[in-house]
């Protein structure tokens, strides 16, 4: 798979750069990150040489994935990460999403634009059916909502269809 340039809602998601293994070292320097993603402790520098060179390039080379730097699109800085973590293109036609927000971009709503940009791209673009998101089986039971964990309901999660009304926990719907 070729890689690709996304220009949307203020962002611009583009492939990893050499030049971007400082930053991203950087970010994961970060609690949160090392907390709630899956990156080595401690993250070194080669870490981030290796993800924005070898892994990221053997990703989209293989078809397997599809990660983006998620920069401001007019100084080029570094906001975060979001990409296809795993491309299943067999009859499944599926994907699993994954992002994070550097420290000094949190608070802007980085990870709902860049998700939704890659959600609509994977859908458009890769004709996937179905997405993933890759925070909600790392944590099932986090009693607070975390950021992260609102991402996909702050509208990065595309509506096919209509929401369905659930009843409440411990009760019954009325029946006649």
């Amino acid at each position: 798979m070729e890689p690709v340039e996304i220009t949307e809602a203020g962002l611009l998601l583009r492939p990893w750069r050499e030049t971007d293994a400082d930053a991203v070292h950087r970010a994961c320097q970060d609690p949160d990150i090392q907390r709630w993603t899956t990156v080595p402790r401690p993250y070194l520098p080669e870490h981030a040489r290796a993800f924005v060179t070898e892994f990221s390039t053997r990703q989209w080379e293989s078809g397997s994935g599809a990660p983006f730097a998620v920069c401001d699109p007019a100084t080029g800085e570094l906001l975060g990460a979001c990409g296809l973590i795993t491309i299943d293109q067999t009859a499944h036609q599926a994907s699993e999403i994954g992002y994070w927000t550097a420290p000094w971009a949190r608070g802007r709503g980085v990870a709902v634009r860049a998700a939704r940009a890659v959600a609509r791209w994977s859908f458009d673009e890769l004709e996937l059916r179905r997405l993933l998101w890759g925070g909600a089986r790392r944590q099932p039971r986090v009693p607070a909502r975390r950021a992260p964990d609102r991402v996909p309901d702050r509208g990065a999660a595309p509506r096919r269809r209509p929401r369905v009304r659930r009843p409440r926990v411990g009760r019954l719907p009325a029946t006649r």
